[in-house]
């Protein structure tokens, strides 16, 4: 793709010291496979994890100005064992879906300060998924029922704390830019990276079942503390099962200047694809690895990425990743024949997607047809 525009390349699957080199020298994503395949996915609203310049500054100062707003530290923790509570209550086996509904009501009572209906509940699922499918490249979306969701948002939005008016005003941002800053952080991304990244998580406890006995110890004394290790052992699994089977698995930059780690010089305007699945390291699935100090400075760039666009709402996804993790595993007490939250997973282009049908085929074409069309026009 790069060669067809003329622009330098290199995939990166080793060498983490050039990675967050790389990382810690751009702010751009540039023109790869987020600007020409997951931005249109994306419309009619903008992920601030994929747009470049002004537009992406924009969605950064407002998400932050939200993030102030909504008091996460102090009220996350309590939304998110009663909501853990009550979908365990509801469900006798936790499975993707079970854990998208979680992911909704959580984040939709932190950013909203009320309780979600069903109806909004299936309809942002649903929603969700239409833009998961599109950015997943398994078909087009359904354009009415992502408007529906956005219109619904932006009831919500009038009827909230938010002063909205004020709030676009003083953005100068379109319909599109103003809801996007809500619903793309704190609704659509978490639904999607949550149901991938427990899908992962259960799947390498069904694998490595000795970890079991000790969180089914955590569970029966869940306030006891380990002074020794100040990282849980819930958020280290999360960790490790992001490292090995990562919701992005690949990161992208445009470098801004020459970047080197000593020996290997990129030169500026290179486009750096950094492959994480096919990335050198080790397999195993280790995550008291996480609890060395040592390790966690050395690999923590491989979970949030790092430097200007290192993910900015990685402290709330932690925060809430590692109190769902604990509390379903709480309440379902360390059953793991009831946490099996790959089931009913799909569109992840990684689990259950291991069968490609005819339409999503044709649909593939279409998108590579547009790609190429889009880039010899801008030669020409």
């Amino acid at each position: 793709m790069c060669s067809l525009q003329n622009i330098p390349s290199i995939v990166l699957k080793s060498n983490p010291k050039l990675c967050k080199a790389v990382l810690d020298a751009s702010d751009v994503k540039g023109h790869g496979m987020e600007m020409y395949f997951a931005l249109p996915g994306w419309l009619p609203i903008y992920n601030s994890e994929s747009v470049d310049g002004d537009r992406w500054k924009k969605l950064l100062t407002m998400f932050r100005k939200i993030v102030h707003k909504i008091d996460y530290s102090e009220r996350l923790s309590e939304i998110t064992v009663k909501n853990c509570q009550r979908i365990c209550a509801e469900n006798d086996n936790i499975d993707s879906v079970a854990i998208q509904k979680l992911t909704v009501r959580v984040f939709f009572e932190l950013l909203f300060r009320k309780e979600i209906s069903l109806q909004d509940e299936e309809l942002f699922i649903d929603g969700t998924n239409e833009w998961r499918k599109h950015v997943a490249q398994k078909g087009a979306s359904d354009l009415s029922l992502k408007e529906m969701m956005i219109d619904r948002i932006m009831e919500h939005l009038k009827e909230s704390q938010f002063d909205i008016d004020n709030f676009q005003n003083e953005f100068k941002a379109d319909k599109y830019e103003l809801v996007s800053s809500f619903i793309q952080p704190f609704l659509i991304s978490p639904i999607i990276n949550f149901s991938d990244i427990f899908c992962e998580v259960s799947l390498f406890l069904d694998q490595n079942q000795k970890y079991h006995k000790e969180l089914q110890q955590l569970a029966l004394n869940p306030d006891e503390n380990n002074e020794k290790n100040p990282m849980s052992l819930y958020l280290s699994i999360v960790y490790e099962s992001i490292r090995l089977k990562h919701p992005f698995p690949v990161l992208e930059r445009e470098l801004t200047r020459d970047v080197t780690d000593g020996k290997v010089i990129l030169s500026k305007g290179t486009h750096v694809y950094i492959e994480l699945d096919s990335f050198t390291q080790c397999q195993n699935f280790q995550p008291e690895n996480w609890m060395n100090n040592d390790y966690y400075k050395e690999n923590s760039w491989i979970l949030f990425a790092t430097g200007p666009r290192m993910c900015a709402g990685r402290l709330i996804a932690l925060q809430a990743l590692e109190g769902m993790m604990k509390e379903l595993v709480k309440n379902k007490k360390a059953d793991f024949n009831k946490l099996r939250m790959w089931d009913h997973h799909k569109i992840s282009g990684r689990r259950n997607d291991n069968t490609v049908s005819f339409r999503e085929v044709i649909f593939q074409v279409k998108v590579l047809f547009r790609v190429f069309k889009e880039i010899i026009l801008k030669r020409l």
